[in-house]
Order: C-alpha cells, then sequence, then structure tokens
C-alpha cells in the first residue's frame, strides 16, 4: 500500500509551490559521482532514560493526511496534531505528540511510524537542529533518541523508512537563491545518524519533492508539476546505496512528454514489481526499478494534474481526478478501479457529490475497506474530512 501521498499532500503542495518560485536548477540525465559523506553525526545525544508522555487528547478534527495499517488502525499528522493514531477505523484519533517541554517558538514537527508500535517524532529548530524521539509502544510512550545539527533548520522535512532500523530524513529549504537541501540516514532506528548528501555536493540529489523507501534500502525522490526541468525532464531520482548518489530513472516519455517537464507520482513497489503514473501513462517494473515499461495510458476522464491513487498489491488499485474525475455535471465523484495491474479500468459511479470538495488521498487496505480525505472551504478555512468505504469504493460515509 502506498505510503507517501506517501505523506504527500499539504506539505508538499506548501512545498511546491516554494520549489517553483525559487528553483531555478534543470534536469540531467547523467549520475553524477558523489564525495564522500564527510560528517558521521554519531550519538549526538544518548538516549534519556526518562520516558516523555504523549499529549494523548482526543482530537476533534480530521487529520490532513492518514496511513492506516489495517482495518482498524492507522496514524495521520496535521499542523495542529503532528503525531495522531487510530484503532477504531478512523472514527477518533488521539493525539500522540511526546510531550517536549522546550518547544522553541518557531519549531516544526513532524512524525512517521513503520508499523502500529514502531514510530519517530522529528522535531525540527530554528537554532539549526533536529531532535528525533522514537516509541516502541504505539505512541503510549516515548524517549527522546538524539540531537542532530543540521545545516538549515527553516524548512520542511520528508522522512522514510524501509524498517524498524533504516531510516531517512531530508531537511529542505528554500531561503536561498535555489533550493537547497542534506539527506541523513541511519542503521539503528534513530540513534546516530550520518550525513549521506547535500545539494551542494556532486552527488545528483535534487531535492525536488518526496523520499520514499523500498524494503530492500532503494530510495526514491519523486516530484510534481510546475518544477523548473526543461523538455523531457522527469522528476523521479533513484539512490541504490543509501542516498550516497542518486540518478535520475529511465522512462519510455512519449513524444509529447519529451516536450515538456513530466509530473511524477510517487512509486509504489511490491517485492519487484513496481507502477509509478507520469502525466497520463501508467509505468511498471519487475526487476525493483531498474527499468521501466509503459503498462498502459489512464481513462481519458483521469489524465489531469490531480490524480490520487493507491495500489493495495501488484493487480489492483484505485484512481480519481480532481479536475477531470466527474460526470460532466462535475458533481458526481467517479472511481476508477483496475484488477490487472493497469491493464484495464472499470468506473465506479459513487455516491459522493464533488461539488466545494478537493479530495487529498485515498488510502484502501484490502479490496473493500478504504479511507477518503477531502478539504472543502469554510468561513474559518478549509476543513480537513475523512469518509470510508465498505464495498471498494461504490459508496462512501463520512466518519470525521
Amino acid at each position: 500500500m502506498r505510503r507517501y501521498k506517501k505523506w504527500e499532500l499539504l506539505v508538499s503542495l506548501v512545498l511546491f509551490i516554494l520549489i517553483v518560485i525559487v528553483s531555478t536548477s534543470g534536469c540531467s540525465n547523467n549520475q553524477k559521482t558523489s564525495d564522500q559523506a564527510k560528517n558521521n553525526l554519531g550519538q549526538v545525544q544518548n538516549e534519556t532514560s526518562v520516558s516523555l508522555k504523549p499529549v494523548n487528547s482526543t482530537v476533534a478534527t480530521a487529520p490532513d493526511q492518514i496511513h492506516m495499517f489495517n482495518e482498524q488502525k492507522g496514524y495521520g499528522w496535521s499542523f495542529d496534531h503532528p503525531i495522531m493514531i487510530t484503532s477504531d477505523g478512523g472514527a477518533t484519533w488521539t493525539d500522540v505528540t511526546p510531550q517536549i517541554i522546550e518547544n522553541g517558538p518557531n519549531a516544526k514537527t513532524t512524525g512517521y511510524f513503520v508499523n502500529t508500535q514502531t514510530g519517530w517524532t522529528f522535531r525540527l529548530q530554528p537554532e539549526k537542529s533536529v531532535t528525533v524521539y522514537g516509541t516502541q509502544d504505539g505512541g503510549r510512550s516515548w524517549s527522546q533518541l538524539a540531537i542532530v545539527p543540521v545545516k538549515y533548520g527553516d524548512g520542511s522535512m520528508f522522512i522514510a523508512f524501509s524498517d524498524t532500523r533504516h531510516g531517512w530524513f531530508e531537511e529542505m529549504t528554500a531561503g536561498h537563491a535555489k533550493l537547497s537541501g542534506e539527506l541523513l540516514a541511519t542503521s539503528n532506528g534513530g540513534k546516530t545518524w550520518q550525513r549521506m548528501a547535500s545539494s551542494n555536493q556532486q552527488s545528483g540529489l535534487s531535492f525536488d519533492g518526496l523520499l520514499t523507501a523500498q524494503k530492500n534500502g532503494t530510495l526514491w525522490l519523486s516530484g510534481g508539476q510546475g518544477f523548473q526541468g526543461g523538455s523531457g525532464c522527469n522528476w523521479l531520482y533513484k539512490s541504490t546505496n543509501g542516498g550516497k548518489t542518486w540518478s535520475q530513472a529511465i522512462l519510455p516519455l512519449s513524444a509529447i512528454h519529451q516536450k515538456e517537464t513530466t509530473p511524477i507520482y510517487g512509486p509504489v513497489f511490491f517485492d519487484k514489481k513496481g507502477i509509478v503514473i507520469a502525466h497520463s501513462i501508467i509505468y511498471t517494473s519487475h526487476d525493483g526499478g531498474q527499468t521501466w515499461l509503459v503498462q498502459n495510458t489512464l481513462p481519458l476522464a483521469l489524465r489531469g494534474i490531480g490524480a490520487v491513487y493507491d495500489f493495495i498489491n501488484k493487480r489492483q488499485g484505485w484512481v480519481m481526478d480532481n479536475g477531470n474525475g466527474t460526470e460532466p455535471s462535475g458533481k458526481v465523484l467517479v472511481l476508477y478501479v483496475t484488477h490487472d495491474d493497469g491493464r484495464s479500468w472499470r468506473k465506479i459511479l459513487t455516491n459522493m457529490s464533488l461539488e466545494n470538495k478537493y479530495i487529498t488521498e485515498i488510502d484502501f487496505v484490502n479490496s473493500k475497506v478504504g479511507w477518503m480525505l477531502y478539504n472543502y472551504n469554510t468561513e474559518a478555512g478549509p476543513k480537513s474530512v475523512i469518509s470510508k468505504s465498505i464495498n471498494g469504493g461504490r459508496s462512501w460515509e463520512k466518519i470525521k
């Protein structure tokens, strides 16, 4: 199941806007040689012996992003409540963000869970450090793992873990003439961190989007519409050595796409089978992402840039489009489902109106049960809502 819509949405949209404004770098199809990572940050601070208590309060509002592990348990994120968990299928959410005594006025907090029990909190401080906290009991208690010095301290973070020990975070800033950032890695569950690459090194690393990790440790950076990359640029980069060096993934772009910058939605992997969508093209890989082939094109109604999709295995997935995935009236939400890894798609007319809504995420855990997050405008500002389906996406019921 994909993860970074793994975490691909509100933070991503803000980041994308910043990148459009400040990014001046282009794409390169050649892999560059990386300098050796110079700074092994080591165990900057030992794990504290005293556990930190979570906030542990019920949240009245819906998360802005979610990831469900099964029909009952999952976690979510919002600006006001960085780490939330649910144990009843999303009906109620509990803020389990660790209660940190010394919170800087401009500190930014985000989190990541690799399973229902193991997770991390990252606290980015403007004095250029990231404090890492860990939990092994689903957020009931937290321990401080490390304080990691970083270069900027004024931007955003993207986090990915391939298992309970191996993880990465990228710190980004838009406060310079061009987008800058650095990538750090851990191999012991967050207790020590090593600087792997920086945008001022010759590593081929372009901090242009979302960070995801396969179970074998292969890393991917994917980007979106609006990046300045030049003709034939696709924003999908890969690293097979823990993030030290990066190269652009080779996609057989169509003649039309070779004349423009192509937005890429984060790749989804099931063992060696990979799926990635670029514009209206579905690409598949059977060798862990080493090579990609054109599988099919999306239905005509889904060829916009607002597509949201989710795959639960290498054959079954759902996709919809905020801009074009509606009936002619523009009010009935239409989903498309595939059972043959994108070769064919079946249209599902839902019971949901798309009027005054923007779908930000769909997240299925099996062929029947899934969740949809969408925003709609109120007098107090945008509001996030969760709806749930128990029949494969044909009907949806608001639960939060």
